[in-house]
């Protein structure tokens, strides 16, 4: 009896360690289930093959009002000034709103459009729009080359929900010269030999165009209503000047009381060389004669606006990294 009482026991002990063991197996499932309802964050999946410091990509943004110098005109412009020397030498924001073979109605619609999102406090116009015959005198077709060009000064207001499904606005690498605030960067060396021989005669005038007429006192109306100063800028373009043009440009320069810089005509001290710094024989300047011109145009904004150095304003650190990027681009 008392073996049979002993067998008894021991098959009750063993079901009980069973019953406890699928208990506490149960347990354990039930707490691991419930942690995963929760979300517990997944541990960041590390790459190797990752460099161990990566260049920021650009923001490719303008904060609402963070702009302080507006740059409007063509390809001469978008060619010979780089924003991002411009900041990391001065500490003035700036972005060039430009296309090739823009004329003046395009230039109308990028500084209305842009105004009412961004306050410059110095518009620069370059003149060899001035001239500009082609193209269109027509709104709708001059709004989507100021928004596929200048976009990311609209990333921030309402009229970016109207923008933001664009494909422009969706390639992975965007346009080259939205992440670099406008800027053409192009190395290529092909030299002018003749220098400024293509001036011509000191005497005449170049009759202005249409699009010139109509639309350049809208323009100057939009700055002088926002107490913007104005800079009539022309880079130095062998294909596209002369001194006609310069001649017609100077007159309107002193109707309006502005600031009229000729790069054809002086070089401003900025070590300019047609053997080095255009890359297509003298039409468009190259990296090395932007980052002259740009030197120059710094020097001479300092000097004669008002306008703050952001540099070490933590509103303004994203310039900072931009400028990063932008070497990481030209320094290859």
């Amino acid at each position: 009896m008392v073996k049979i009482r002993k067998r008894k026991l021991r098959k009750r002990a063993k079901i009980l360690f069973s019953i406890i063991f699928l208990c506490i197996s149960l347990l354990v499932v039930i707490i691991f289930m419930v942690t995963l309802d929760k979300g517990e964050p997944e541990k960041p999946i590390v790459n190797v093959n990752k460099p161990s410091k990566e260049v920021k990509k650009p923001v490719d943004n303008a904060k609402k009002g963070s702009i302080d110098v507006l740059a409007v005109g063509g390809s001469d412009l978008y060619s010979a000034l780089t924003p991002l020397q411009l900041w990391n030498d001065t500490g003035i924001t700036s972005y060039v709103a430009s296309e090739r073979k823009q004329n003046m109605c395009v230039s109308y619609y990028m500084v209305d459009e842009i105004f009412k999102y961004q306050k410059p406090k110095v518009l620069i116009l370059e003149m060899d729009n001035f001239f500009e015959t082609r193209g269109e005198d027509n709104k709708e077709t001059a709004l989507k080359t100021v928004y596929q060009t200048c976009y990311p000064l609209f990333k921030e207001t309402p009229l970016w929900n109207q923008l933001k499904d664009e494909p422009y606005t969706k390639r992975e690498n965007a346009n080259m010269r939205t992440l670099i605030k406008g800027y053409f960067y192009k190395t290529d060396v092909e030299p002018n030999t003749e220098g400024y021989d293509y001036m011509g005669s000191h005497w005449g005038e170049e009759p202005i165009v249409s699009y010139t007429e109509k639309y350049l006192p809208m323009i100057m109306d939009i700055a002088s209503k926002n107490n913007c100063k104005v800079i009539f800028i022309c880079m130095p373009s062998k294909t596209s000047w002369t001194y006609k043009k310069h001649n017609t440009v100077a007159k309107y320069a002193e109707e309006y009381n502005v600031p009229f810089l000729d790069m054809n005509i002086s070089d401003y001290d900025s070590g300019f060389d047609w053997l080095t710094d255009t890359r297509d024989a003298g039409n468009h300047l190259n990296h090395n004669g932007a980052m002259k011109v740009t030197k120059f145009l710094g020097n001479y904004l300092k000097e004669n606006y008002d306008l703050i150095d952001h540099r070490g304003n933590p509103n303004f650190a994203d310039w900072d990294e931009d400028y990063e990027y932008y070497l990481s681009l030209t320094k290859k």
